[in-house]
């Protein structure tokens, strides 16, 4: 996890140009309580930048028109460089494409409890893990930000949010099935009818986030 980096001065970046986005907004304090994200972070590797930059200007769409700041260099790197084939796997943090020097990230609070109760394991995973994974993230952001130059990175209309929606949906049925089996007394108390109605919430959920993605990844910055 990231500890003595330098911080992003968010104030120095033109209102006028620059949403930005810092520990102040919803969506940034939205990643730091909530404890679901606590599993992205610490299973999955997911990690979310402290600050963030939309230009307000840009004719596409909000996901390909973000930007994260390096503190070390200044170098303004496209969030599509932690999304894709980097979105999970940055247990060691997050990395400049242009220095390879890190790039402070939020850290959610139930994250941090757990690295508190499982401090041995955490400094041994710093101990034998981190440059291992740090040089596989800096890797696979190299590649990435190779692709976004080249213009071969997809973009928002590339994105089928019906197939998103359908994988989510899949993600929740799987998830429900194995929590339901966990709690029944025994594996004859789960029934075909209770996998019927978990498919039916599954389909509703899987709509649900299909239509919230488009919104949020597909909308374009508002010129305000």
């Amino acid at each position: 996890m990231s500890t003595h980096l330098p911080k992003v001065d968010h104030t120095q970046f033109d209102r006028e140009k620059w949403k930005v986005w810092h520990k102040n907004h919803p969506l940034i304090i939205h990643w730091r309580l909530n404890p679901g994200l606590a599993f992205n972070e610490l299973i999955l590797g997911q990690r979310n930048p402290e600050v963030m930059l939309i230009d307000k200007h840009s004719d596409k769409a909000e996901c390909d028109s973000t930007f994260v700041p390096c503190p070390h260099c200044g170098e303004l790197n496209s969030s599509k460089l932690y999304a894709h084939d980097n979105a999970f796997k940055n247990w060691a943090g997050l990395y400049c494409g242009s220095c390879d020097k890190q790039i402070p990230t939020v850290l959610n609070l139930f994250s941090f409890l757990a690295l508190i109760i499982t401090f041995p394991l955490f400094i041994c995973f710093t101990m034998f893990y981190k440059e291992k994974v740090k040089t596989a993230s800096i890797k696979r952001t190299k590649k990435l930000r190779e692709q976004y130059t080249n213009n071969t990175l997809p973009t928002a209309e590339d994105t089928s949010f019906t197939k998103l929606g359908f994988q989510f949906g899949l993600y929740f049925f799987g998830a429900m099935c194995v929590s339901s089996l966990f709690l029944s007394d025994s594996m004859t108390d789960f029934e075909l009818r209770d996998m019927g109605v978990l498919a039916i919430c599954s389909c509703f959920a899987g709509l649900l986030f299909g239509v919230l993605m488009k919104f949020m990844v597909g909308r374009k910055p508002k010129r305000t």
